[in-house]
Parts: C-alpha cells; sequence; structure tokens
C-alpha cells in the first residue's frame, strides 16, 4: 500500500467514526453542534481541491461526497465553521456535477452560495465562485436565464475585487462569454472570448491549460460565425496544449477533440473528423463513464458522421445509443 492509499484509508475510518457519532448524537436528540463541526472540518480538510473535471481525484472524493450528502443539511454555530461547510458543499457539488449528478449537485451548490453571502456578503470573491459554480450547473441543465444574471454578478465582483486583468476576472469573462455562445449572442461571446483569451494568454503564459479553454471557447464562437478558417489554428493550438499540459486522456483534451472534429465536419472533412470523434468518445466513456452527458453527445456526433456518409443504419443505432444514455 502506498502512502496515498495508506492516507485515504486513514481519512475514511476517521471519517467513518464521526459520522458515526453524529448520527448517534441525532438519535438521542443531543445537538452536538461542536462535533458536526469537527466532521465537517475533517472532510474539508481531505476532500480533494482540484475536483471539478479532475477524474485523477474522483476515487478520493467519491466516499466522501455521500458523507457530505447525508450531512448536507448540517447547521452551524459560527462564521467560520459556516465559511469552510461552504467550501466543502462547493468542492461536492463540482464532483457530482462532473460526474454529470446534476440534481445532486444544485442543492450543494444553493446552499454554498447562500452561505457565502451571508458570511462574506455579496460582493465577495468567494460569493461570485459560488455563482459561477452554481450558474454553470443551471446552464448545463439548459437554464440559461436562470445562469445569466449569476455570471453577471460574478463578473462584476471579480472585476472589482480583482482588476480587469486578473484571471479570476478572465475564468468570469470565459463563463459569461459560454452563456452568450449558447444563447446566439455570438458578437457578445466572441468580444467576452478575445478579452478572456488575452488577459490569459498575458498572465497565465500561452501554453497554460486556461489559455486552450478560451482558444477552444473563441474558436466554437468563430466557427459558429462561418470564420472556419480563423477557428482552424484555434482548435489545433487548444487541442496541442491540452495534450501535452493534461495528458492525451484528459477530459478536456477530448473537449477540444470535439471542437477540432467540429470544424472538420463543416469543412466536409468526414474522414478526418471521424477519427477524432472516436477518440472524444473513448476519453469520455473512460474517465467520466459511459453514461456522462459528454458520452452521449460524443456519440451522437460519430452518428453523424456515419449519416453523412450514408451508412444510415450504423447511424441509427448510434443515435438510439445516444437517446438511451442521455
Amino acid at each position: 500500500m502506498d502512502e496515498r492509499d495508506a492516507l485515504l484509508t486513514t481519512d475514511a475510518i476517521r471519517l467513518h467514526r464521526l459520522v458515526r457519532e453524529v448520527a448517534a448524537a441525532r438519535r438521542e436528540g443531543e445537538g452536538r453542534p461542536p462535533l458536526r463541526r469537527t466532521l465537517v472540518a475533517a472532510m474539508e480538510a481531505v476532500y480533494p481541491s482540484d475536483v471539478y473535471r479532475n477524474p485523477a481525484s474522483w476515487p478520493r472524493c467519491a466516499p466522501l461526497t455521500s458523507h457530505v450528502l447525508a450531512n448536507c443539511e448540517t447547521e452551524m454555530t459560527d462564521g467560520a465553521a459556516d465559511a469552510q461547510y461552504a467550501e466543502l458543499l462547493d468542492k461536492a457539488g463540482s464532483y457530482l456535477h462532473s460526474r454529470g449528478a446534476h440534481s445532486s449537485a444544485r442543492p450543494l451548490f444553493e446552499r454554498a452560495l447562500a452561505i457565502r453571502e451571508k458570511v462574506f456578503g455579496p460582493g465577495h470573491p468567494g460569493t461570485a465562485a459560488s455563482l459561477n459554480n452554481l450558474a454553470g450547473l443551471l446552464q448545463d441543465q439548459g437554464n440559461l436565464l436562470g445562469a445569466q444574471p449569476l455570471l453577471e454578478r460574478a463578473l462584476v465582483i471579480n472585476e472589482k475585487v480583482f482588476g480587469p486583468q486578473d484571471p479570476m476576472t478572465a475564468a468570469s469573462l470565459n463563463s459569461l462569454a459560454r452563456l452568450l455562445h449558447a444563447q446566439g449572442d455570438l458578437v457578445g461571446a466572441r468580444r467576452l472570448s478575445e478579452r478572456a483569451l488575452a488577459i490569459r494568454e498575458k498572465v497565465l503564459g500561452p501554453e497554460h491549460a486556461h489559455t486552450a479553454l478560451s482558444l477552444n471557447n473563441l474558436g466554437g464562437v468563430l466557427h459558429d460565425q462561418g470564420d472556419l478558417a480563423g477557428a482552424l489554428p484555434l482548435y489545433k493550438r487548444a487541442l496541442e496544449i491540452t495534450e501535452k499540459v493534461l495528458g492525451p486522456e484528459h477530459p478536456e483534451t477530448g473537449a477540444n477533440l470535439n471542437g477540432l472534429a467540429s470544424l472538420l465536419y463543416a469543412q466536409g472533412d468526414l474522414a478526418g473528423a471521424l477519427p477524432l470523434y472516436k477518440r472524444a468518445l473513448e476519453i469520455a466513456e473512460k474517465m467520466l463513464g459511459p453514461e456522462h452527458p459528454e458520452a452521449a453527445a460524443a456519440v451522437n456526433n460519430i452518428a453523424s458522421v456515419l449519416h453523412a456518409r450514408g451508412d444510415l443504419a450504423g447511424a441509427l443505432t448510434l443515435y438510439e445509443r445516444a437517446l438511451t444514455i442521455a
């Protein structure tokens, strides 16, 4: 057993004992808030920080998240404990969001936002982080109108607190650009995407993973504006960065494969698009799971290529498979 396995086993045993004690206190009708605070502190301390779209962290997240869900209505009694609890809720919500468990993630994000607004105030960057997380989830659920005011609030906070050239501001710009793109506002999405990319290239560097995210998003906007020649080098750069920095099987690499494949498809290069779509599917199934929404999207993309090539039987089989996943 290596050190990571030993640490996980030790943490799990400690948490299980605390959970049993909290459950016993509830059965006995005792509030025992200090014990609940201890449980939250222990879970927050061992819960991975880099969770969203990071499959390497998920084996450790899974058992901890079950404890968070079991205690999601826990009430604290002081600001410091509440802030720590909001951080734990945020991490667990991000894990569930990554796994496609949107209905389970939403109450955790909503609770974290309510706590941070109460403890930190409406203009705090912690509040902005919760606004952004909840908005991203709402968007993935198709609630674009609900997501927009949250993202706009987060951008205002980050610009005021960090300044217009900070990576946190770039993250808010990128998120809002993604929403505008989904709403069909390509002009607005392009303006914000270009701002976000300029900040990230300057502050984070031309080969940072976040720079790749902005490259891919801007490529998508140009693509939908019909500027395929302008989108192509952005997609290629994004893919090269994520393959180098995050690895060939990371979900972001899969997303960038999808972006480049979609461009080749639009250019009529079906032979070039198909292997990229297939790679994206392999990554989604391996890293996110065969029932994840991104796996469904990848299956649907492959079906579209088969359809365009005249393989109607093969396309129909995959379309049906995508529907069963979705």
